[in-house]
């Protein structure tokens, strides 16, 4: 393409954790449903913990709830699930617009775009034949989604007929521009960047699920991540009917089932510890692996 004589550079959003989707596919690639976001049958989960609910409320003792709730978390995320040497093992596919922009994105597309982050009002004043989407699995390698994040803007560089682009990495997009700028920086493809609430010293949120350190008064933020809103309505509401220490079992229940599948070692996710926490986290869940 001839190089374009506009005033602005085009702009590409860097997604936050959640919105970006990513599907799961079988063997033979045929898609079964959506891994991220994850696509939880809230019935079947509940079913699994129902007997072993009862018997909590019965006898007030947690251990058999919390080994069934451990269990049914786990299966929850398996579309997640991470290997020791932090590689997804599940067949998923990112649902990466092919790098269109949002000027030739279908209405449907261009609907969930701006659900995510609402651009509407720079997309009026840069034109949507310059506003671009990358999506990435939240989940995945940094550094790999950094090289796809370059390959990305070489792409949005030749269709635009730019030298530069500008990045607005939302959240845990700023741990993908951290990575990015380590690896390609020096290319100097970037025009300017706009971070907004960017992950770029962790996030407090992972943290604490890595150290179970759950504000038990307020898990919701954790809950939402993974859970529709009326069965994180309901977790709620049942662990207020307990004491302190039982309520800590089951969220750190829940908690375990997420870091054994995938948290613990997912790179994407060791990429947004806190500085100051990391090597205390290292020695704790990567030490001897």
């Amino acid at each position: 393409m001839s190089k374009c004589t506009c005033e602005y550079c085009p702009t590409i959003i860097v997604p936050g954790i959640g919105q970006s989707k990513v599907d799961l596919y079988s063997e033979d690639n045929k898609r079964i449903k959506c891994a991220w976001p994850l696509d939880v049958d809230t019935k079947a989960f509940v079913k699994k913990i129902i007997p072993s609910a009862i018997g909590l409320l019965i006898t007030k003792k947690d251990k058999a709830f919390c080994k069934a709730l451990k269990k049914a978390v786990a299966e929850m995320v398996t579309p997640l699930r991470v290997n020791k040497d932090g590689v997804p093992t599940e067949n998923l596919h990112i649902v990466d617009y092919s790098g269109r922009s949002l000027k030739v994105c279908n209405a449907d597309e261009k609907r969930y775009i701006y659900k995510m982050v609402p651009m509407e009002t720079l997309a009026a004043v840069i034109g949507e034949d310059h506003l671009y989407f990358f999506a990435y699995h939240s989940f995945g390698q940094p550094y790999e989604t950094a090289k796809r994040l370059d390959e990305y803007i070489q792409n949005v560089k030749k269709e635009t007929g730019h030298d530069k682009v500008n990045l607005i990495p939302v959240s845990l997009g700023g741990s993908i521009a951290t990575a990015y700028f380590d690896a390609y920086g020096s290319k100097n493809d970037v025009n300017r960047v706009c971070y907004f609430v960017p992950a770029t010293n962790g996030s407090t949120l992972i943290a604490d699920a890595f150290s179970k350190n759950i504000d038990l008064s307020n898990p919701v933020s954790l809950l939402s991540m993974f859970l529709d809103s009326n069965t994180v309505d309901i977790f709620t509401k049942v662990l207020k009917r307990f004491k302190e220490d039982t309520a800590k079992n089951i969220v750190n229940a829940f908690v375990d089932g997420i870091l054994e599948t995938f948290l613990k070692n997912c790179p994407g996710m060791w990429a947004v510890i806190p500085r100051e926490k990391y090597q205390e986290y290292r020695d704790k869940y990567l030490v001897g692996e």
